[in-house]
């Protein structure tokens, strides 16, 4: 997560956006670890965090880097999110299509981001969700869905 950071920071500071980087339990955090293409999930991430500087409020934006588990649906992500204006619903069925780059005045963007994004992840068996909490005019998330991750509880000193 880091390293997809620390490649975004040059185009958060362009934009004046600040990036965060929030993590599930500091414990849990330590022991998720995906076995999987450095420089592919790089790469996605890379796409996700450039997407969501260039669409956050500017300045004054600000693009969150999330790990969540949730422990209901058994499986662990992680969140881009933006506070910008969102996608709007008719054009969220289109997000991650080809060429697709939605309406945006004074916003140039080939579509292909996203799509190479989903078609990468694809391939990692890792799925690209629209974040339940996105609604056009209060930000927007995606989620990279990570499949069979499950992290065990510790086992306390002294128990079994």
């Amino acid at each position: 997560m880091a390293e997809a950071l620390d490649d975004c920071r040059p185009l958060a500071a362009e934009r004046g956006v600040l990036l965060q980087s929030q993590n599930a339990e500091p414990s849990t955090a330590s022991q998720l670890m995906v076995y999987s293409d450095r420089r592919v999930l790089l790469f996605i991430l890379g796409q996700l965090l450039d997407n969501a500087c260039k669409y956050a409020d500017s300045p004054g934006g600000l693009v969150q880097l999330k790990l969540i588990q949730d422990l209901v649906a058994g499986r662990v992500c992680l969140q881009v999110w933006n506070n910008g204006p969102g996608v709007r619903p008719e054009d969220l069925p289109f997000i991650f299509d080809k060429g697709f780059s939605g309406q945006r005045p004074g916003q140039h963007a080939t579509g292909f981001g996203l799509y190479l994004a989903r078609s990468y992840a694809r391939q990692l068996a890792i799925k690209l969700e629209i974040s339940a909490d996105s609604a056009c005019g209060q930000g927007f998330g995606i989620q990279m869905v990570f499949p069979g991750l499950k992290v065990q509880p510790r086992s306390l000193p002294g128990g079994d």
